[in-house]
């Protein structure tokens, strides 16, 4: 069973903003869905970390309760205990109550890689996009690489063919009509020493609206699978786009019915094909599948998801 401790840290966590995406938050609770997050990187059978974007208010004053937030937490899945956490604060991006939010971990080459949205606590202020490497081995952070015009940053893709790993930025909403200035999809070479930035695309590339921070995929390295995004109204509603990072023309591959829509979007290296979550509320919900075999996208079928209970698609993942 579970200690009392754990079980008081564990429903912190959850007040502490996991399972929250802050750049989507407010207008989320506005349309009433709760944004998808990536919150959990396994290590092993005994040792995974899970993001935590937040203080926790309640927290107690011992630190063996493990409860701060602002961090990454240490949890052993085998025994459901939590071992340990690794403070982010300090490694916050440049700004006056700039806070981490670490969003999305992601373990490559031995190294963890965790996306910062970098806002401050009234989700007023951003900071720069910044992604920090963890050494899994001693729980330490050992560098960052800031990513200088972007904002708001989350999910990333690892293509190991050539060591680029891309992160996807949204902008900052208290921008507004600007947001679109400080999104973008950009590529790190992690086989440099230390990883540096070498190719970045803007959102405005493929059209007037932000990239989402939430979806990101890739084959080789060269060309990412991001999400333009819509209006809660549906017009403009989301939308799929191929957007090479060498500045060559990005090209739409389909249109959602609705904003705020696309989940997840996944390259299936194996049958080069990519997978898109669409999860539609006010139209049946489908997985959309596109053949990349001869280097176009092609439609090649849908799944209906769950139309029993009619729950949108949000997640995908290979096993």
């Amino acid at each position: 069973a579970r200690s009392s401790s754990t079980r008081r840290c564990l429903r912190a966590s959850r007040s502490a903003g996991l399972g929250t995406s802050p750049g989507m938050t407010a207008h989320a609770r506005k349309a009433g869905r709760r944004p998808a997050a990536s919150l959990n990187t396994a290590l092993s059978t005994s040792k995974a970390y899970v993001t935590r974007q937040d203080a926790n208010s309640k927290a107690t004053l011992s630190p063996k309760d493990f409860d701060e937030g602002n961090d990454i937490l240490i949890v052993d899945p085998s025994g459901l205990t939590l071992t340990g956490r690794i403070d982010l604060l300090p490694f916050a991006p440049a700004g006056a109550g700039i806070l981490p939010r670490a969003d999305r971990a992601l373990l490559v080459e031995g190294k963890v890689f965790v996306s910062l949205n970098g806002i401050s606590a009234d989700y007023a202020s951003y900071g720069s996009g910044r992604v920090l490497v963890l050494d899994p081995a001693t729980d330490q952070v050992t560098g960052f690489v800031d990513l200088p015009g972007l904002k708001n940053c989350g999910a990333m893709a690892y293509a190991a063919a050539t060591h680029r790993l891309l992160v996807a930025c949204n902008g900052a909403y208290s921008d507004g009509a600007a947001q679109i200035a400080g999104s973008g999809i950009v590529a790190i070479d992690i086989a440099q020493s230390p990883p540096a930035v070498v190719a970045q695309a803007p959102a405005s590339a493929a059209g007037a609206l932000p990239l989402s921070n939430l979806a990101v995929a890739t084959s080789d390295g060269s060309i990412a699978l991001a999400v333009a995004v819509g209006d809660f109204t549906g017009n403009p509603p989301d939308s799929l786009w191929a957007v090479p990072l060498d500045g060559a023309t990005p090209v739409k591959v389909f249109d959602s019915a609705e904003g705020f829509a696309i989940g997840a979007v996944l390259y299936d290296e194996s049958r080069h094909r990519v997978l898109a979550a669409d999860g539609t509320m006010g139209t049946p919900a489908h997985l959309r599948l596109f053949d990349f075999t001869a280097g176009a996208f092609t439609a090649t079928s849908t799944v209906r998801t769950n139309p029993t209970h009619k729950l949108p698609p949000r997640s995908l993942a290979l096993y």
